[in-house]
């Protein structure tokens, strides 16, 4: 009798966990994070000595990874979860945060043969990082027009694909057009009025000529997709980071409302570029006291 009842605790044990689980993911997705870190605190206070979910670990790290002050508290509850958990999807996450803090050194880490497991290696979500690590690293300020696209169709993930294309397009713009501040991906008017001006501009007509050839496979890339829903998604987590960039027609307050759901989009990052000029906007807090490393 006494192991009926156990059992029978155990059970509704396990369905109140799950669906306190359930009420932390809707609440996230929702974009009231308050309240989610409330309902975890509130769901490890009912655990008092048996062992916590694992997954209160991610919550914690995917919430504090919305806002500078907490980046590196976000890191560390990543780092605890992957080292009982190597999940490759949770090093994606937490690459893209390394990512929107500029830390290239740990891009590198997060997934290098020394560090990772070895089973991961040659997973192909781990090789996708490391695909797109090769062309973010070599997008150097002396790229070429042809180099633009180059290197990006073997990253076989959306967001990471464009965003090295982007980061290309942008150490080429600023070598090759010191005056513009602003570059429109998706109103094909502008985008002619732009060839034009480069056309009438250009010293050497060779490379304006391959220059408009990978405009044009962009446009092309970028329009295919543009009306599906989870490229939408991928648009406005890309417009907050490339804001010399008009990627799309939503605005990122819109894009906030919209995809309430997004770590990307939802994450406060500290630097902007102004529309008016190349220069990093200053952190509203003292980066020191969550040491991170200036840009």
């Amino acid at each position: 009798m006494n192991r009926i009842f156990i059992i029978f605790l155990l059970i509704l044990f396990c369905l109140d966990r799950n669906t306190n689980m359930q009420k932390i993911e809707s609440l996230f997705k929702e974009g009231r994070y308050q309240e989610t870190l409330l309902e975890i605190q509130r769901f490890e206070n009912s655990y008092f000595f048996l062992e916590k979910p694992k997954e209160l670990i991610l919550w914690k790290a995917r919430l504090f990874s919305l806002y500078p002050e907490t980046f590196e508290i976000s890191i560390k509850f990543y780092q605890q979860y992957l080292s009982e958990n190597p999940d490759p999807n949770i090093y994606y996450e937490l690459f893209l945060l390394y990512l929107d803090i500029k830390r290239e050194n740990d891009l590198l880490n997060l997934i290098s043969g020394e560090f990772i497991p070895i089973e991961l290696i040659f997973d192909p979500k781990i090789m996708i990082l490391r695909n797109f690590l090769e062309c973010y690293l070599k997008a150097k300020k002396d790229i070429k027009a042809e180099q633009i696209l180059s290197l990006a169709q073997k990253i076989k993930d959306p967001y990471l694909k464009n965003y090295c294309i982007l980061t290309r397009l942008s150490f080429y713009l600023k070598e090759n057009d010191k005056n513009t501040f602003s570059f429109n991906l998706y109103n094909r008017n502008i985008i002619n009025k732009q060839l034009n001006f480069f056309k009438t501009n250009a010293t050497n007509p060779k490379e304006f000529d391959l220059f408009e050839k990978n405009i044009t496979l962009l446009l092309n890339l970028l329009s295919s997709t543009k009306n599906s829903d989870h490229q939408k998604k991928v648009f406005c987590e890309l417009q907050q980071r490339f804001p010399q960039f008009e990627i799309s027609e939503i605005s990122i307050e819109n894009c906030r409302n919209l995809f309430k759901d997004s770590l990307l989009i939802q994450r406060n990052l500290i630097f902007a570029i102004t529309q008016m000029q190349d220069q990093l906007i200053k952190p509203f807090f003292d980066d020191r006291l969550y040491q991170l490393k200036k840009q």
